[in-house]
Order: structure tokens, then sequence, then C-alpha cells
């Protein structure tokens, strides 16, 4: 409901309750046929449009109801205006959407933020206070990220880099959006990332403990060869580093195996028994520049096969107005 005050101080402010008492009467209202009159609180007798209340026990888009705390997944207005909503704002839900575009308007919710009394915004650009995102996240977690990627104005997530989970994914034309987190790290403001491409920071460890004595940044060599017809390949020999925990269910024994990165293929998981720890200094700075060189190879043609799994190409989506890249291709 919108604000409405009468002649003599009568008010209805936006989540007041009230009830329908009877059909409005008033003809002298061009639109008397689509409007209720109820009574609230702080008014009598209001003679309302139907598009201004609805049922207090009405589920709306999203299965969210009125008064339900939600969490801002989006930014809305510029520094320094006074309507403005951040990217993770407290509000509320005081009713349904009423914006009618081309698409879903059964998709909209009418919320109320500190900085914006209104606003018509899409149920999946908010969510519940402390719900859980896929893959066990949270918002706030702290992440390590198992992939490299570029994107425009020098964008970029660098292997093993630290980043902390904004909220779930955004964009909800993403590939496998459902399979999504937003994510921000050091040099990438905002990023929709596979939940199997992080992994969260122990609380007190900023890397996990690994099967057979492991650690992440390990210096490894390969005990195998192996080659895919997308052209990665790990020959026998071949220095690699140890990147994070096994990030599949579908490998053979994945409690005995950990995430690896190797020149010409990266990520790729393998069993512990198919690797030798290496002495010397570990985290080889070779391996990631050449990741990095090879996501902006693939930038620059186009390609959507190699390494990473998690690299950018022209076309993906890149928000109007920061041109920041929005999702991972997949």
């Amino acid at each position: 409901m919108c604000v409405k005050t009468g002649e003599d101080g009568q008010r209805i402010s936006i989540g007041d309750v009230g009830v329908v008492v009877a059909p409005c009467q008033d003809y002298s209202l061009s639109d008397s046929h689509n409007r209720l009159v109820c009574t609230f609180p702080n008014f009598q007798r209001a003679c309302v449009r139907l598009d201004w209340i609805c049922a207090e026990t009405h589920e709306l888009a999203g299965g969210f109801r009125i008064g339900e705390a939600v969490v801002s997944n989006f930014s809305q207005g510029r520094a320094g205006r006074l309507r403005k909503v951040r990217r993770g704002d407290v509000g509320k839900v005081i009713g349904p959407g009423i914006y009618k575009d081309e698409g879903s308007p059964e998709a909209w919710l009418l919320c109320q933020f500190p900085n914006y009394r209104r606003i018509h915004v899409l149920s999946d650009l908010v969510y519940r206070p402390g719900v859980e995102l896929p893959g066990g996240f949270f918002v706030g977690d702290s992440v390590i990220s198992t992939f490299a990627c570029v994107g425009k104005r020098s964008a970029n997530v660098k292997l093993l880099a630290e980043g902390v989970v904004l909220g779930p994914c955004d964009n909800s034309a993403a590939p496998t959006p459902e399979q999504r987190i937003l994510c921000k790290f050091p040099n990438f403001a905002q990023i929709n990332v596979r939940v199997n491409l992080v992994y969260k920071i122990e609380e007190g460890r900023r890397f996990r403990r690994l099967p057979s004595g492991f650690h992440v940044r390990d210096w490894v060599r390969s005990n195998f060869a192996e080659a895919n017809e997308t052209g990665q390949k790990i020959e026998v020999g071949e220095a690699g580093i140890v990147i994070g925990p096994c990030n599949s269910t579908e490998v053979t024994a994945p409690e005995q195996a950990v995430l690896c990165a190797f020149t010409n293929w990266f990520p790729i998981n393998v069993n512990v028994h198919q690797i030798t720890k290496l002495p010397g200094k570990p985290y080889q700075k070779d391996i990631q520049e050449a990741h990095q060189a090879e996501a902006q190879a693939r930038i620059a043609d186009g390609s959507a096969a190699g390494g990473a799994g998690g690299v950018l190409k022209p076309g993906d989506d890149v928000d109007a107005t920061t041109e920041e890249t929005k999702f991972l291709e997949s």
C-alpha cells in the first residue's frame, strides 16, 4: 500500500494491515469498480485501488510474503543520490510488484530499503537473510579460486586468489545459475562463479588439509600421461601445483584426490598416487603466468575450449554501467 493521507489527518502507511469492509460506491471516481473500502488502524474508511493492497497471507513471487526481510543482490542508484540500494542492504517486502514489463510481471516484488522507500524488484534479485547458497556457501564466506580469469578493463582473477561470497548468482541468463554464487576478488568486483571452482577457507586456516599430507601450493610431478579431445594434456614427469581439494564426486575415490594445475591442463582432479611431491619452493610462478596468458589468448580468439574451464570470451554478459563481467563461461 502506498502512503495516503486524509484531510482530517488520517493516514495509511506502507505495510499497514487493514480489513476490507465493502465495495467502493464513490462513483465520482472513474475507477470505482477497481476499488474497495478498507479500514486501517489510522484511517477508518479508505477507498483504495486493488493494486495498492493484497491479502496479508498471500504468497508473492519467489514464495515471499509481505513483511518478510530480504537482502538485496543488486545495486540501484548512483553515489550522492538520496534514493539508492546497495548490494547487501536489508529491507522488507511490502507488496506484489506491479511492474508491467514484457516478461513476467508476476515475478516482481514491491520492496522497501533504508534509502529507497518503494522499489519494484525481480524476486530473483533478493534473498532471505542467512540463506544457504549453492555448494553450502553463505554470504561473507572467504573463498579461494581454483581458476584464472580475465575480463574487461584489466579485471582479473588469479589462480589461488582470495575472495568473498557476495550472494547468490544475480544473472538468471548465466549457464546453470543454480550452480553459481556471486563473488568478489581483489581485481574483479563481481563475478558469478561455479561453486566447484572455489572452496571455503576453513576457520583459522587459509588452506584445507588434503589427503596423504599434500598441501595447497605444493609443487608436484605427474606419474602419468593423459590427453583429451580439447587439446589438454599432461606428460609423465610434468611439474604442476596442488590448488585445492577434489571438487568432483564423479572421480574414482574422491577422498584420495586433489585438485591440481599443470601447464596444459587446469584444473584437474588427480589421485594422490598419480603425483609425487617435489622438494623446493612451492607454487611455480610460470604455471600461473601460463594460465593467465592462456586466458587472455582465449578472449582474443573467442575459444571456449582449453585450460581453466572458467575463462571469459567476447559476448559474455557485462554490466552496462561498470562493464564488469557477470559470469564465467561453462
